[in-house]
């Protein structure tokens, strides 16, 4: 028997909470410790020993994306959990250097210039 939408989206809204709250615990305890270089994203975060490269099968469009290693832990925590209720997700952005932040804002900017 198929669950109704509105548990299924209940869920997922209740799991997405506890996935930001853990993550804002997180970035709370670990504030203390970001450099700057690590605030404005000028870091590789390959090398960077407190983040991870995110399993392909929890992102998007064959991208790469890295995330602090809690961070991680608990969204494999949040995805396991959602699954077992059927409900299906992946992420779509994470961390990101200065230069593709850069790049973002630059290609939003021109988009509005010509409105």
């Amino acid at each position: 028997m198929k669950k109704p939408y509105f548990s299924q989206t209940s869920l997922f809204i209740l799991a997405l909470c506890y996935f930001f709250s853990f993550s804002v615990k997180v970035l709370a305890q670990e504030s203390a410790q970001f450099t700057d270089d690590e605030l404005v994203g000028k870091i590789d975060y390959p090398k960077h020993p407190d983040f991870v490269k995110v399993d392909a099968r929890y992102g998007t469009q064959g991208r790469v994306f890295y995330l602090r290693k809690a961070t991680y832990e608990a969204f494999q925590k949040l995805h396991a959990a959602a699954k077992k209720e059927g409900i299906s997700f992946t992420i779509v952005s994470a961390s990101r250097n200065f230069t593709d932040q850069k790049n973002i804002w630059e290609n939003k900017w021109q988009k509005l210039k010509h409105l």
